[in-house]
């Protein structure tokens, strides 16, 4: 047996501690400052098991956080409750602080009491910290715990991961719940992730669509997968909405550690940040560890960031056309405005790089107003100088732009005002929210009832294009390139792509088929009774004067 006196020189002056007995887990030795933390006297504790003490729950963690600390002699830590004097479950942080040899081990632990429960109306408290949609503490609160946590064991500073939970599409939601209906989804996630946690570690909710998760004594990618795939199989049910709607939920997650006390609390939820973007960037759902690369590439990021919105202040955007051509007349009958941002070194930028981002820094309805003013404009003047030629103009509007109505609304006002009939002009749609009541849906119907043509974009690939085709009245649709693509290639497809053409026009709208790269794809669309042909075979996008060239060839002179 380990002498008293031997035992009491392991317990640290002032602190809460106990050394519990290697072989059978009772405690042998309690300090007086456990009365002040769980309420009992010292010697209430001697000889009973410290296992009873602990939640059931948080039973399984405690021994394996045991277990690591017995085999790899460092100092380790873990949250979980214990049943205080007056038989209630607290919150504590655990630090398996020292051991001894000999033929009965002996193990050190020590205490630290979390906040006690929070009283709303005690005005000393900071209500900064509780978030009002949640309930849940803010990452105002997270900094100042981790900073405690820092401060109070110094050098010693346990593995310390960061998780940063990114809730996808968030936006979307908004659009089809609205404030209230989107706040209710984020109250139901955060009791899920709280009920994942088991108070075990620190959850806060960050803002809007983020939340925050602080694990004490987390080092390894197993143990944070654990912590993520609990996190991530809460939402594997979807979330039921105030207006009984299921909401699918999925989460993109950045992870950061800290491995010392070198690093403060603001860098760390920092690199969790630059993580978290990177897994959102590769799509729903993908979870990512901070790298010091990321760090460069954040630098990119903003670089791109200014040159977006120099380009679109400064007018540095580039609208070409691209032709239409109806295999009935086989001339041109329209064309399609692209937009692209020109770079000093890359050339001419795909939309699909600038537009989140230009939607991001607040220049997305401002890029459209330009774009619409230049087509509407280039319209105008080859109706002037041309007017045999019976042209439609598309402007494609994607799923971010269609989300912000000022741009729509701009849109309707510079229409009105070139009085160029609004009915030739083509405004593709590509996916958006399914939902009637989103964002998307009420733009949608605002240039329905300006008379302005819809176009269904990617038509016959998701559900997206089919609801839209449904539920307004449609000019045109545009098959979907990859069905484009494949023609000829199996009667099957040649099959599918004739339905949708009879789809389409039993709707009373014409049909244009896209990405043509083959004169063999002309041949079989004009067998299938296809309007209209669009690809690089036909020609592509081009600036507005190779397109008055093209026209000029075309336009019938009156002899005189």
């Amino acid at each position: 047996m380990t002498s008293r006196a031997s035992i009491d020189e392991n317990l640290a002056v002032g602190v809460t501690s106990m050394i519990l007995s290697f072989s059978s887990g009772n405690i042998e030795v309690a300090s007086p400052e456990v009365e002040e933390t769980l309420g009992y006297l010292p010697n209430e504790l001697i000889g009973l098991s410290f296992a009873a003490l602990i939640h059931p729950e948080d039973q399984f963690a405690f021994d394996d956080a045991e277990t690591l600390f017995w085999e790899s002699r460092k100092r380790s830590y873990l949250r979980v409750r214990l049943l205080d004097a007056r038989s209630e479950y607290v919150e504590v942080d655990i630090a398996f602080a020292r051991r001894t040899e000999g033929d009965d081990p002996t193990l050190t632990i020590e205490l630290s009491l979390l906040e006690a429960t929070i009283d709303l109306d005690d005005p000393t408290f900071t209500t900064s910290e509780i978030d009002e949609i949640t309930g849940l503490y803010t990452i105002d609160y997270l900094n100042s715990e981790y900073e405690r946590v820092r401060k109070v064991i110094g050098d010693e500073l346990p593995g310390v991961a960061l998780l940063l939970v990114d809730i996808d599409r968030f936006s979307v939601i908004e659009s089809a719940l609205g404030v209230h209906g989107s706040h209710a989804v984020l109250r139901v996630v955060a009791n899920r992730f709280e009920d994942a946690l088991g108070g075990l570690f620190l959850l806060v909710h960050v803002k809007r669509d983020n939340f925050a998760v602080l694990c004490l004594g987390v080092t390894e990618h197993a143990q944070v997968e654990m912590v993520a795939h609990a996190l991530r199989t809460t939402l594997d049910s979807p979330v039921i909405a105030p207006d009984g709607e299921e909401v699918v939920v999925t989460a993109s997650i950045g992870v950061a550690f800290a491995f010392d006390q070198s690093t403060s609390g603001v860098d760390l939820v920092d690199s969790a940040t630059l993580a978290r973007d990177r897994a959102k960037a590769r799509g729903s759902g993908k979870l990512e560890y901070f790298a010091e690369s990321m760090v460069s590439n954040a630098k990119d990021r903003r670089n791109f960031e200014n040159m977006v919105r120099r380009a679109i202040d400064d007018e540095d955007i580039v609208v070409l056309f691209q032709p239409i051509i109806s295999l009935e007349a086989r001339k041109i009958c329209g064309v399609e405005a692209l937009v692209r941002l020109r770079h000093q070194d890359r050339g001419l930028i795909s939309p699909t790089e600038f537009i989140p981002v230009a939607k991001e820094i607040g220049r997305l309805p401002r890029m459209g107003a330009k774009v619409a003013k230049y087509a509407l404009e280039s319209l105008q003047e080859w109706q002037r100088r041309y007017p045999d030629q019976e042209l439609t103009l598309g402007l494609n509007l994607s799923g971010d732009e269609l989300e912000e109505p000022d741009l729509v609304s701009n849109l309707i006002s510079q229409v009105g005002a070139s009085g160029i009939d609004p009915s030739i002009l083509m405004v593709e749609i590509g996916t958006v929210d399914n939902n009637p009541s989103s964002k998307a849906h009420n733009s949608i119907e605002q240039l329905a009832k300006a008379n302005i043509g819809l176009s269904v974009d990617e038509f016959g690939a998701g559900s997206s294009a089919l609801s839209i085709f449904s539920r307004y009245q449609v000019s045109q649709v545009k098959i979907d390139r990859s069905l484009v693509l494949t023609l000829g290639q199996n009667e099957r497809v040649l099959g599918v792509v004739g339905g949708l053409v009879n789809l389409a026009h039993s709707m009373k709208a014409e049909v244009v088929g896209i990405g043509v790269e083959r004169a063999e794809q002309i041949r079989l669309m004009r067998s299938i009774n296809i309007d209209k042909v669009q690809g690089y075979h036909i020609g592509p996008p081009i600036e507005r004067d190779q397109i008055e060239t093209q026209l000029e060839l075309l336009s019938v002179r009156p002899t005189s």
